[in-house]
């Protein structure tokens, strides 16, 4: 499953499975419920397009020629996926790495990790990094390692500094450069068991109010316990100083709310409110009274509301990165309050 954008992709797979049926299909079948030896069966499906089939079951119902919405589970694709089969629904990277552990063994990939976390995975480093591009790095790294060496992404442009970070692009929200105790931080974080581990290992103060995210490793269930947003993708967007993050904010909530499915109400509704809150933002239509005493409150309510009820991901992730703004960013989103002081 390609998305129909990328051709040249979908060319070198295709020729990829005839290379292989050359030389490989007669060593490598299946048996039929026939009882005969077949061919295993390769072929690349063309995405019709849509940003909602990265969620598993709207690319099943795509390839199953239907329109491209979620399911409502279960059952599971696990149990009744394509064609009503059992499926795996999984991307390149994971599959990539099964030859790997097949042939040297899980603790040969787990080795492969550092700071006590284990394998390897990409990541895709887009904004404002002077060589943005996809990256295969061990799990653990940290960010700063990442972000700023050389080998990898080189710094920040112009010698700027780190603004913010959307570690899964902005459905994961964005954060800011530093953490503290009081904005970012697990609440008792010193009592958290991973930062406990993280300072041990890395020899820094486990008493600490204030936390450089550079100091991140890059590891799912670190961002879980340690980041605001719990979220860990494979595309990281990095913002430079200068930024105004209420900009990408509502510019992210109108390309959630252009791309959902409509199937279900909170998501289709949600994401219009939240989108044309952000029009009259932009447009310097709310006064700083308004905003703080009515808007801030439905938020609030729609933000637990799409958490709760959306079918998929897509719905979670439409209020995340205007929430981050007003947790993090306030002064970004104040300039638009039509009695700001101009700056």
């Amino acid at each position: 499953y390609i998305r129909h954008e990328y051709p040249e992709q979908i060319a070198a797979c295709r020729a990829e499975i005839e290379r292989y049926i050359k030389e490989f299909a007669k060593s490598f079948t299946y048996r039929t419920p026939s009882g005969e030896q077949s061919p295993f069966p390769v072929s690349v499906f063309i995405s019709p397009g849509g940003y909602i089939c990265g969620e598993q079951s709207a690319l099943i119902e795509a390839m199953s020629d239907r329109r491209a919405e979620p399911r409502n589970m279960p059952p599971k694709l696990e149990t009744n996926g394509l064609d009503d089969q059992p499926t795996l629904v999984s991307n390149v990277e994971t599959y990539g790495w099964t030859p790997y552990i097949w042939i040297k063994g899980g603790q040969s990939y787990a080795d492969l990790g550092t700071n006590g976390w284990r394998g390897r995975r990409f990541f895709s480093v887009c904004g404002d990094v002077k060589r943005p591009g996809v990256y295969e790095v061990p799990m653990g790294m940290t960010l700063g390692e990442l972000l700023m060496g050389a080998e990898h992404c080189q710094g920040i442009i112009d010698g700027r500094k780190l603004k913010a970070f959307a570690p899964s692009g902005p459905s994961g929200g964005f954060i800011p450069a530093k953490l503290t105790a009081a904005r970012g931080l697990p609440r008792k974080h010193k009592e958290n068991r991973t930062w406990i581990d993280m300072c041990k290992r890395r020899n820094f103060d486990p008493n600490a109010d204030e936390f450089d995210i550079l100091n991140f490793e890059l590891e799912l269930n670190f961002f879980r316990a340690i980041s605001p947003t719990q979220a860990l993708g494979a595309g990281m967007v990095v913002y430079a100083e200068g930024r105004n993050m209420c900009d990408h904010a509502i510019n992210a909530i109108q390309f959630f709310r252009n791309e959902s499915c409509g199937k279900c109400v909170p998501c289709r509704v949600g994401s219009q409110k939240l989108a044309g809150m952000g029009k009259h933002l932009l447009n310097r239509e709310i006064t700083r009274e308004r905003w703080d005493n009515e808007l801030l409150p439905i938020i609030k309510d729609l933000t637990e509301v799409l958490s709760l009820t959306s079918i998929c991901g897509l719905g979670r992730s439409v209020p995340v990165p205007l929430r981050t703004v007003v947790d993090f960013f306030p002064d970004d989103l104040a300039v638009y309050l039509s009695d700001a002081k101009s700056k």
